[in-house]
């Protein structure tokens, strides 16, 4: 098996239990935003048992939290990073 290069859990496969674990949520929190689209549903397994991959919650956690760093600093935001120059180009940028 490869080797990770994002820290994760030590399964791949979340129940509800691990996510409000992760998350800090309760259970009735995160159907909530479920039901408003604002958090990602699990895949279904069989009637009653869910699982989400520990991606989807990582990808969760990271858009939230750009939307509040974003929402924080709004000229930071905006402003754009300046583009990396390699080594070896000699254009000059505008």
């Amino acid at each position: 098996m490869a080797a990770r290069t994002i820290d994760g859990p030590e399964k791949d496969w979340l129940d509800m239990a691990d996510v409000t674990h992760r998350t800090r949520m309760s259970e009735s929190t995160i159907k909530r935003l479920m039901g408003q689209g604002e958090f990602p549903r699990p895949q279904r397994v069989s009637e009653g048992i869910a699982y989400w991959h520990w991606l989807q919650i990582v990808h969760w956690e990271l858009t939230k939290m750009f939307a509040a760093h974003n929402q924080a600093n709004p000229q930071k935001a905006a402003a754009r990073p300046p583009r990396p120059e390699s080594a070896d180009d000699d254009t000059v940028a505008p």
